[in-house]
């Protein structure tokens, strides 16, 4: 039996990033983590592929991005760098914006009102693509600790560590669309879905848009989605919000109680966690001047008109 003609490493890599890689966009490090497994095994499934005998990682991975790729007709390649381009698409794709910007970004996901689009509780459409992730220090900590599961050696990590992936930048384009993001240090819980789109828990960003109005089509829009969609949603907004800031416990305590008429444990929890606290901080709205109509029950300024009815002017708080 004549055995099958092994595969050249350029050509099992189109075959893999074609055909098993389920996403429309990949970064540099994934490609190049990916490469160096074909590599290194020399195979693809069952077929074996073929790899010169004095042939450099680095050398062969070079050429691949910047040869290979750059004439390869199902393939485009963004934005060349010294270690190779930093990202790359699958031609004649008719995926979203949205479903390619994500999977090049480790742990970024979708925020504020970019989220709530997902999740079809506003009509708004945001100029920018939203997204949130770890800051830089903890983002490249992260991804560190998945290259140190992976058996190599010290030099050995020292090259992977050559094609860490890109931190985004406020108002980079791609795909022909601005991101906005944010940087955390307390990254929020996000749920992944199949096509490679990673999206705040919707809980935590119902937490995020009391917390974040601006950003989430301004206050009176994110009051009128609590009294539409609050409800549906109250169980997950509660655990979320009793996981977050005390402030924010009070924020969301005062709508689902003043304003929705709720009455549950969890309310009385994060309310007797705020009994008693003072201080300028204790805003409805974050970085607006403190109102000396205040909830005395949440211990909270209603420094918006939206929510003042729900107070009394006092002015001894603080």
């Amino acid at each position: 039996m004549q055995k099958a003609p092994k595969l050249s490493l350029n050509n099992a890599m189109i075959i893999w990033f074609l055909n098993e890689y389920k996403y429309g966009s990949i970064n540099r490090f994934d490609l190049f983590l990916k490469f160096r497994e074909f590599f290194l095994s020399k195979k693809i499934g069952n077929q074996q592929i073929s790899i010169h005998g004095n042939t450099d990682l680095e050398l062969a991975f070079k050429r691949f991005t910047h040869n290979y790729l750059v004439e390869e007709p199902f393939m485009n390649a963004y934005a060349p760098h010294a270690t190779g381009y930093g990202y790359f698409v699958k031609n004649n794709s008719k995926l979203t914006p949205i479903e390619l910007i994500i999977p090049l970004f480790p742990y970024a996901y979708l925020t504020h009102l970019s989220a709530m689009r997902h999740y079809s509780i506003t009509d708004r459409i945001p100029k920018q693509i939203q997204i949130e992730l770890p800051s830089r220090t903890q983002w490249k900590s992260k991804i560190i600790e998945v290259v140190d599961q992976i058996n190599v050696s010290i030099d050995e990590k020292e090259i992977i560590l050559k094609y860490l992936p890109r931190y985004p930048k406020n108002n980079d384009v791609y795909f022909k669309k601005k991101i906005l993001v944010s940087s955390t240090k307390s990254p929020k819980p996000y749920i992944n879905l199949d096509n490679g789109v990673r999206v705040i828990e919707i809980g935590n960003l119902f937490v995020e848009m009391v917390n974040n109005p601006k950003e989430c089509g301004g206050i009176e829009h994110v009051m009128d989605i609590f009294k539409e969609y609050g409800l549906p949603f109250k169980k997950k907004i509660y655990k979320a919000a009793l996981e977050s800031s005390l402030i924010s416990q009070a924020r969301i305590g005062l709508i689902f109680e003043q304003i929705l008429g709720q009455s549950d444990p969890e309310i009385v929890k994060m309310k007797n966690r705020n009994r008693d606290l003072r201080g300028s901080s204790r805003v409805f709205i974050a970085g607006e001047d403190f109102s000396n109509i205040v909830n005395v029950e949440w211990c909270l300024s209603l420094n918006h008109s939206c929510v003042e009815p729900y107070g009394i002017e006092f002015n001894s708080m603080g």
